[in-house]
């Protein structure tokens, strides 16, 4: 199971072992932070062979759209190419999920990560991996940390996937 927060700048990732990744990318390597952040992802799936990858949707947003949506379609190549099936989260979702308030901002996504796991960690998209991985676990009927499941009803189910709430 992982989790990944798709962004340009800054993609996190929650790989099976447990472990977080940021790919940070700078604005002067324009379209080759796609590049960068298809590699790193494809050399995180072979590696780490998730057997589900549950992702964030894209933002409402539309000026933010296009962009995360570039990164959400290299990565998903990736997961094709390995034959890893994937579900999609909106934001709202996320957020009722981690912290069970669908409106959290970053400092209270942050806050209820450290009481989840005892740790501290400042990087959000990391931390929105982990809550997305945390997903990922409680729609398999896995042990998860999430304060709330009641709107993973929400998620669609991949081809080949129960879930099991």
């Amino acid at each position: 199971m992982a989790g990944i927060d798709p962004s340009l700048s800054a993609t996190g990732m929650a790989w099976p072992d447990g472990s977080l990744e940021t790919i940070k990318t700078k604005p002067a390597d324009k379209d080759w932070r796609l590049v960068e952040i298809a590699d790193t992802s494809d050399n995180g799936f072979i590696h780490q062979s998730p057997d589900l990858v549950v992702m964030e949707d894209l933002p409402r947003n539309a000026m933010h759209a296009g962009i995360t949506g570039m990164v959400q379609g290299v990565i998903r190549e990736k997961l094709q190419r390995h034959c890893i099936p994937y579900a999609l989260v909106v934001p709202s979702t996320l957020k009722k999920a981690a912290t069970g308030d669908g409106r959290a901002d970053k400092k209270k996504m942050l806050a209820h990560y450290t009481q989840a796991t005892s740790l501290v960690n400042k990087d959000d998209n990391q931390v929105d991996a982990f809550w997305l991985r945390q997903v990922g676990l409680a729609l398999t009927g896995q042990e998860h940390h999430l304060a709330d499941t009641s709107t993973l009803n929400k998620v669609k189910e991949p081809e080949g996937i129960t879930w099991q709430l």
